[in-house]
């Protein structure tokens, strides 16, 4: 008798430690903060994934835009708030390159934030005009060689990935490429079509209505596979360029501080939404690709990213207000 009631007694603290290894998480709305405006990719991703995730957990899950000072306000509203899994932040690889250009950061993510997981990877493009002889990024080398007036490149903003993959592009061709920093991609494709620029680093999702309309030619893509919408384009790797295979991100961050349980779950509840289909379909209209990175790998992949661009952004001596 006393021996069943001891499995007895066993067994009902085990069904209920099971969900208390989870922390009862969630147990409340999930805010997922964003730190750009309404309408770009982090705020569609954000949105997707958080209709997924609501599902999941049975409780709201709401999209916060806090855009300014290139996504320090949003960074220091997570980092300030409880670590209980209930307030995340959906960064891109920006988070960790702003400490290496913002030198007077409040909040440096690498310490106030722990990495959740890795959500999508993303890719930039050298984009031409579709009149200039050119086709791939080697040709490109050669011209501004023999024509030093069109040794300039358009981004869409200073200290941008876009940005520093120009300055490492230059570098290592001996090109002196001068940067012309527009306030967003639009302007410098706008540039860039009017004959002012001969080359923009730009978005997949930009270039790719440019490329079908055969306004422009896209050159090389960054990172470390071809896009799938455009598998015709070399990537930099494949052209015998170095330095131009780092893959940008997104990802999913909470406070520092949060417990292993709670971090868990939420990744694996990530690593369940990225798979959907219908997410998948969604965001490779945005030229992202969904790519989960549990929570041991993208914790490596963050340190490992934000020691390589620092090391980019110190060489460039690139530091911004």
């Amino acid at each position: 008798m006393k021996t069943r009631l001891l499995h007895a007694l066993m067994a009902s603290f085990f069904i209920l430690w099971v969900p208390f290894a989870r922390a009862g998480f969630p147990d409340q709305e999930v805010r997922i903060v964003v730190p750009y405006p309404p309408g770009g990719a982090n705020d569609i991703l954000a949105r997707t994934l958080g209709q997924e995730l609501s599902e999941r957990w049975g409780v709201p899950v709401v999209v916060d835009n806090r855009s300014g000072a290139a996504g320090m306000i949003a960074t220091e509203y997570v980092a300030q708030a409880q670590p209980d899994g209930h307030t995340l932040l959906l960064p891109n690889i920006a988070l960790i390159q702003a400490p290496h250009l913002y030198p007077n950061v409040k909040v440096d993510p690498m310490e106030a934030l722990r990495p959740v997981a890795g959500i999508a990877t993303t890719s930039l493009l050298m984009v031409v005009r579709s009149d200039l002889d050119v086709h791939d990024a080697g040709e490109f080398v050669e011209h501004v060689r023999a024509h030093p007036d069109d040794a300039f490149y358009g981004t869409y903003g200073a200290g941008s990935s876009a940005h520093l993959y120009g300055h490492v592009f230059s570098e290592q061709n001996d090109l002196d490429l001068i940067h012309v920093a527009f306030r967003g991609e639009a302007p410098s494709v706008n540039e860039l079509l009017a004959g002012q620029i001969p080359m923009v680093f730009m978005s997949g999702k930009g270039a790719l209505p440019l490329i079908e309309d055969g306004q422009v030619r896209a050159l090389g893509v960054t990172g470390e596979k071809r896009l799938p919408q455009l598998p015709e384009v070399r990537t930099f790797q494949e052209q015998g360029f170095e330095r131009m295979n780092y893959q940008g991100w997104f990802g999913v961050f909470g406070p520092s501080g949060m417990p292993e349980p709670v971090v868990a779950e939420i990744s694996d509840a990530l690593m369940a939404a990225v798979a959907e289909p219908s997410v998948v379909e969604r965001m490779g209209k945005l030229s992202l690709i969904m790519e989960g990175t549990p929570h041991d790998q993208f914790v490596d992949r963050v340190e490992r990213d934000s020691q390589v661009w620092g090391g980019i952004i110190d060489d460039a001596g690139l530091t911004l207000d």
